[in-house]
């Protein structure tokens, strides 16, 4: 099977944080990537969106070299919400929302039907219809975080780039947004990977994970796998006790004092 991302020999990010990486994932998986601050989370989505120019290696997009792909072709497959997205002046949460459909249908044209109920749809799934017509720059953090994630959904990517895409969101909202985020990969056969850093939300919402430390992949696998207290120790220095919890399977991580 045709990986849907994979990524070989990346080398890259500010003092070659990222060294000789390999990346692998398949259609529809749901892959967090977890690990502590400074490990190189962020700087490896961006080397694998393109926002970074890679030093060396190859990333290739549903078989076919991402170098070799021009941004607009790239943009239709591969999507990334990035951690604190510039924010435009001036503009409604509508009309934020619509750019995720210019790689489709080219900044200048209209949109048409299909376009229009896709925006409303994401609107809707993400719970800020209300807001449509609010401009961005008045929303709070939280309203904001999912106005971003709606206009990466109209973008309909096959594979979704999410730097935290839970950053300001509370209690409640995260678990609807990572819910929304893991029904519609299902439906879609989307690929999602995600830098998080609540391990509990990363094993309950994951297929797999993949710790980074120093820039390099330290672990990876089934959440329950991974999430142990000797790898709690060993890449986070923390001890602490991993329960499952008994209703959901979602881990429960209790430091130790």
């Amino acid at each position: 099977m045709t990986a849907a991302l994979d990524a070989q020999g990346l080398y890259g990010g500010p003092g070659g944080l990222i060294a000789g990486l390999d990346l692998h994932l398949a259609p529809g998986e749901r892959v967090a990537l977890i690990g502590p601050n400074g490990s190189g989370k962020s700087t490896l989505l961006r080397l694998l969106a393109r926002q970074l120019a890679p030093r060396g290696g190859t990333v290739c997009l549903e078989g076919r070299d991402l170098a070799q792909l021009g941004r607009r072709e790239a943009a239709r497959s591969l999507g990334i919400l990035p951690q604190a997205p510039a924010l435009p002046e001036g503009v409604t949460v509508r009309e934020l929302v619509t750019r995720g459909r210019f790689p489709h249908r080219g900044l200048l044209s209209g949109g048409g039907v299909s376009d229009k109920d896709l925006v409303e749809q994401a609107l809707r799934d993400t719970g800020i219809t209300h807001l449509a017509e609010r401009e961005v720059h008045g929303l709070s953090g939280g309203e904001r975080q999912r106005a971003w994630i709606a206009m990466a959904l109209v973008q309909e990517p096959r594979v979704l780039l999410l730097d935290e895409p839970t950053t300001y969101l509370d209690l409640a909202h995260a678990h609807e947004a990572l819910g929304l985020l893991q029904r519609l990969a299902t439906e879609r056969g989307m690929t999602l990977l995600m830098v998080l850093h609540d391990l509990s939300q990363a094993s309950r919402f994951a297929t797999r994970v993949i710790a980074l430390r120093a820039g390099q992949v330290v672990a990876q696998g089934p959440p329950a796998e991974v999430i142990t207290p000797p790898f709690l120790r060993e890449v986070y220095g923390l001890e602490a006790r991993v329960l499952p919890d008994p209703e959901t399977g979602t881990l429960l991580i209790i430091p130790r004092s």
